[in-house]
């Protein structure tokens, strides 16, 4: 307690303070030469991480207290005080180096995690989470914001201390903060939400216009309308390119984005616009200002990405850097797919010479030290559109768009208001597909998975939204488990055809089921030369390719308006897809890889991770994608009749032929 700190004798008390630390450090180095300390062992290493825990932990309380105090000349934060610093640097160059490698890496959390039986994080199966990398590496972060049914967390008080140690104290041997790149992320993300916010302005005026013609918004007994015109507002703040973080010190374009976000919740939850819906709309007013809300809706998830070019210039600055500093030096003569993976490597080798932008996130939702959602559009990753296929049935929109549901229970979730104003502003001839790539037999995302999953089956959505599953997560998808030696090309097809029917009753249509046959068996032909054994990358290969000719088949035979690629947060997995048919298209179309297409691609796939988590894309997921890309880049080089000739086959050829693909 620190009730006796009082701006009389305040400091005198912090010279006290002071000393204290000039005593612990004393203790901390008599101990360092002692022979009878052990340092492999867990016991001494984690007593040694808790006290510079604690040591931390009190010096960032008093530093709160300081500030609270009248502001006196001789008050400095005892955080930035000699005796402070000279405690982290003899921990860091002396303690630290005694222990091994694994004392900041896995052994320490695996016992955490191993410990804690109460936590479903221990279950592998479940979770996938049981170590310190796996943290770093940002899998499962969803946890962090969740609790089981019995509302207890994820995590304990032993893995939170872990985390602010690393945080604190073992990122200090990096490079100066500084010159953290991930620190320009905030900037990027706020001219974003402000460049957003104008176009979503922009392209709903034609319904603002006549909200205001009608004077709808002068209704001062209406709830609904006082809630609309703060949502107006909001979205004009956050418009205006003085709120942004780089010109205001006071709220900004990020802020006044999230309240519009607030707002059109609170707008459609509301019971006087549940009683506008619920019966047929025949006034003029309650029409213009159902429109307004859905055309609002419609325009937040159909935004175009507002920084391209400047994410673009923030991807090449760290993959140069991360060239320089990366220790092997790759040929320069490599492949288009070989140097994503370069680039990758040296994003991500640049990225571990500063704070873990994962952890530090981790740790933000940990010191809130209250009940929080995981909620990814209120966590700024709201979508957009990745890009557009024009064809000749069509005008078709991709989006990249996070799982858009909200929950703090993990059996427990619901779908977000704003996708379901979304859905209401398509019209009747208007279909949205979406191809839900979440585990719906998974604990931890089964819950999302059947909220959205119910939508095709509402009245009002039915004729709308379409939803098929695709595995990505399985054992038969990593072909690990029992089929690990599936090698034999005529069962591993049959154990496929079965994997993907199972999931989806809507793919069991006779059109579908014969097109899978035959894509089996020229895809086997054209880019695997008919082998009678598969290897293990063959067969991973192949489940990608047959993805992305399975997906332009549901193109065509659903037409869909909009299409979506979803996983938890569109990252990793929704993310790479998206760059994955993009590319396959522009593949099967012959289209040169000219700058602006491989520009786009890395777009694609890098900004999403930098953005939203302020990390590299997973590793894993990037190398298999772009494995089956570069196979079908060389069977177009090899054989590209045969290919076209089958996709003829497997397509009506004049669909094939008018497709067109649309940057943004």
């Amino acid at each position: 307690t620190v009730d006796w700190f009082i701006p009389e004798n305040a400091e005198e008390l912090i010279e006290n303070v002071k000393e204290t630390y000039r005593v612990l450090l004393e203790y901390l180095k008599q101990i360092y030469t002692k022979d009878f300390i052990d340092w492999d062992d867990s016991k001494c290493r984690k007593g040694f991480q808790a006290i510079m825990v604690m040591a931390s932990d009190a010096a960032s309380k008093i530093d709160k207290y300081i500030e609270l105090l009248p502001k006196q000349p001789n008050l400095d934060k005892i955080a930035d005080s000699i005796e402070v610093k000279e405690l982290k640097e003899f921990y860091l160059s002396k303690i630290a180096k005694k222990f091994q490698e694994a004392l900041e890496g896995d052994e320490p959390w695996q016992d955490e995690w191993q410990n804690n039986e109460k936590s479903l994080l221990l279950d592998v199966e479940k979770s996938g989470l049981k170590d310190f990398e796996a943290l770093k590496k940002d899998e499962e972060y969803e946890l962090f914001y969740l609790v089981d049914d019995d509302e207890k967390s994820f995590f304990d008080p032993d893995l939170i201390r872990n985390i602010k140690l690393f945080c604190t104290y073992d990122e200090d041997e990096l490079k100066n903060i500084e010159h953290d790149p991930l620190l320009k992320i905030r900037v990027f993300l706020d001219k974003d939400y402000q460049m957003s916010a104008n176009q979503i302005l922009e392209t709903s005026h034609e319904a603002i216009d006549n909200y205001f013609m009608l004077r709808a918004q002068k209704d001062e007994n209406s709830d609904l309308v006082s809630l609309i015109n703060e949502a107006l507002f909001s979205l004009m703040l956050a418009s205006n390119p003085k709120n942004l973080i780089t010109h205001s010190f006071f709220k900004n374009s990020i802020e006044y984005f999230h309240d519009f976000l607030s707002f059109i919740r609170v707008i459609i939850s509301s019971d006087e616009y549940q009683k506008m819906i619920a019966y047929s709309i025949e006034d003029k007013k309650s029409r213009c200002i159902a429109n307004l809300i859905h055309t609002l809706c419609e325009n937040l998830f159909l935004r175009t990405g507002s920084i391209k070019q400047e994410m673009l210039g923030f991807i090449y600055m760290l993959i140069r850097k991360g060239d320089e500093k990366r220790k092997y030096k790759y040929p320069n003569k490599a492949s288009f797919w070989s140097e994503i993976e370069q680039n990758e490597e040296s994003i991500r080798v640049i990225l571990e010479a500063y704070p873990s932008g994962p952890l530090m996130k981790i740790l933000d939702v940990i010191r809130l030290e209250e009940n929080i959602e995981f909620d990814p559009i209120m966590q700024d990753n709201v979508s957009h559109r990745a890009f557009e296929i024009d064809h000749n049935k069509n005008n078709l929109k991709i989006i990249r768009c996070p799982s858009p549901t909200r929950q703090h229970i993990i059996t427990n979730a619901q779908v977000n208001e704003e996708f379901l104003g979304f859905l209401r502003s398509l019209k009747e001839d208007e279909r949205y597909l979406y191809i839900n790539f979440q585990d719906k037999e998974s604990y931890k995302e089964t819950a999302r998975c059947q909220v959205i999953e119910v939508l095709q089956k509402r009245t009002d959505f039915k004729n709308n939204f379409k939803i098929i599953s695709l595995d990505k997560k399985s054992d038969f998808y990593h072909q690990s488990g029992i089929y690990i030696n599936l090698n034999n090309p005529e069962k591993f097809f049959e154990e496929f055809k079965k994997e993907i029917l199972s999931k989806n009753g809507l793919l069991a249509l006779k059109e579908i089921t014969t097109f899978i046959d035959e894509a089996f068996k020229i895809i086997h032909k054209l880019f695997f030369i008919n082998k009678n054994v598969f290897t293990r990358k063959n067969r991973l290969d192949f489940i990608n390719i047959f993805y992305n000719f399975l997906i332009l088949k549901l193109i065509e035979i659903y037409n869909p308006n909009i299409l979506s690629f979803s996983c938890k947060d569109a990252i990793d997995i929704g993310a790479l897809q998206n760059m994955s048919f993009y590319a396959f298209l522009k593949l099967i179309k012959s289209e040169c890889f000219d700058k602006e297409t491989q520009d786009y691609i890395k777009w694609l796939i890098f900004e999403p991770a930098l953005l939203i988590r302020e990390r590299a894309i997973n590793s894993t997921n990037l190398t298999r994608e772009l494995s089956a890309l570069a196979a079908i880049d060389i069977s177009m080089l090899t054989h590209k009749n045969q290919m076209l000739k089958a996709l003829s086959v497997l397509y009506d050829p004049s669909f094939i032929k008018s497709i067109k693909v649309i940057n943004h």
